[in-house]
């Protein structure tokens, strides 16, 4: 009985000094399928120095109502990372302060470039056509980035990202210490290009 009281309570205090070493040192680990699967440290303040650079977002009221509704257990309200207390985003940063994002039906191209990999917005998402519910719909045109924002994306095709809500607030730069499995294809199957339509 004393060897089992001595083993939970080394667990315990083991598992308490992780939580302080995970907060201290900002370790998260991302369990979204837009990124890479992993751990990732976050680097608080700090702004992405060139495009590509990973960050952490925090999401707006859109993306925040949106994913109260349709994805409570991505919950948003669960996080430190945030000034409202909301979980923050991993992604990357393609589009930094003074850039020019082109955004229409058929991507996102980035000062006139061409457009950017799985970027094609969807219209409605889920795993067929009869359970598909929409996605929030973000104006199309052109959007110059302000300062503290960016634009987030992923190639992914599933990817909640600036698409759909618009630039967002940067909370910090995001580096990968351990991804144990990569992102999904960029191109969706058959089903997903129907709702792109």
């Amino acid at each position: 009985m004393i060897r089992t009281l001595q083993f939970f309570s080394i667990v315990g205090g083991l598992l308490v000094f992780l939580y302080f070493v995970y907060d201290a040192l900002h370790i998260r680990i991302n369990h979204s399928i837009s990124m890479p699967l992993g751990i990732y440290t976050l680097d608080p303040g700090a702004f992405p120095t060139h495009q590509g650079q990973l960050v952490y977002v925090c999401p707006n009221a859109i993306a925040k109502a949106y994913l109260e509704t349709y994805h409570p257990e991505a919950d948003t309200r669960g996080g430190q990372d945030c000034p409202d207390g909301s979980a923050a985003m991993v992604k990357t940063a393609i589009a930094l302060p003074g850039d020019y994002v082109r955004f229409d039906d058929n991507g996102v191209s980035v000062n006139a470039a061409r457009y950017l990999i799985g970027s094609k917005p969807l219209r409605r998402i889920g795993d067929s056509l009869a359970d598909a519910h929409p996605l929030p719909y973000l104006k199309r045109g052109v959007y110059r980035i302000r300062p503290g924002m960016v634009w987030a994306y992923t190639p992914e095709w599933v990817s909640f990202d600036s698409r759909y809500v618009g630039p967002l607030a940067v909370m910090g730069t995001a580096t990968p210490i351990f991804i144990y499995q990569q992102a999904r294809d960029s191109e969706p199957p058959a089903a997903v290009m129907a709702m792109q339509r």
